[in-house]
């Protein structure tokens, strides 16, 4: 299968030279990995990845930001022939992806043909220097449209079909720039196929206290924040 992996990164350079690493270290190498880096500076974020590039990398720093839906559908389309990869691989800039992420996303696609979209849990959470694990605290970020099982949205991976359906959407009808609750809307409303997957020890959520689903989370005492304060976490 031909891999197209995609990241959106806005103003955030350091972690996005961690991510591009992050996707040369992956065991499964049949795959482009596209970047739109949108920032503040005028400079740009070439002195900091230009010693990464490889056929396999695509990095475009001239783009204006966006919507967030609309900044990873113009990563998707830096690639001139995306129309020609069977599979989208979400990638954020702040996580830790490990070797085998890619190529256990890929095998479990073989194996479910007729799955369109898949997620998953995650056990791993990085906070500063403390990483919480081996409990499946991580489900998904609430907001699941009727009976569907999303899971967490940087794990979101999907075929040609769910692909043609976010680019169909039009843009006038974006109300807000969440685009993990807009993405799940449109594969429900739209009868997509997703089945959850076991990626648990490939993905290390990192909580930085600038992710824009957790930044509520951190301010509010929340039943996993008591928790982690009653572990003395």
């Amino acid at each position: 299968m031909k891999v197209l992996v995609f990241t959106s990164s806005y103003n955030r350079p350091y972690m996005l030279r961690q991510c591009i690493l992050n996707i040369k270290n992956q065991s499964y190498k049949d795959y482009i990995h596209s970047v739109n880096a949108v920032s503040d500076s005028l400079q740009t974020v070439y002195p900091i990845v230009e010693d990464l590039f490889s056929k396999k990398l695509i990095v475009d720093d001239e783009r204006h930001n966006e919507k967030i839906h609309i900044n990873h559908l113009t990563a998707i389309r830096n690639v001139p022939n995306y129309q020609e990869y069977d599979l989208f691989v979400k990638v954020d800039d702040d996580d830790v992806y490990k070797r085998d992420y890619i190529k256990n996303i890929v095998k479990f696609f073989k194996a479910n043909p007729h799955v369109d979209v898949t997620s998953t849990e995650i056990i791993y959470q990085l906070n500063g220097n403390k990483l919480v694990g081996n409990i499946k605290l991580y489900s998904n970020l609430g907001g699941n449209p009727g009976e569907s099982d999303y899971k967490m949205p940087m794990t979101f991976a999907f075929n040609r079909k769910a692909l043609q359906l976010l680019e169909q959407f039009p843009e006038k009808n974006i109300l807000h720039n969440n685009d993990d609750l807009l993405w799940r809307n449109i594969w429900f409303s739209s009868s997509i196929l997703h089945k959850p997957m076991d990626n648990l020890e490939e993905i290390i959520w990192h909580v930085h206290g600038k992710n824009t689903s957790t930044a509520s989370f951190l301010k509010k005492p929340t039943i996993l924040k008591r928790l982690l304060d009653w572990l003395g976490l």
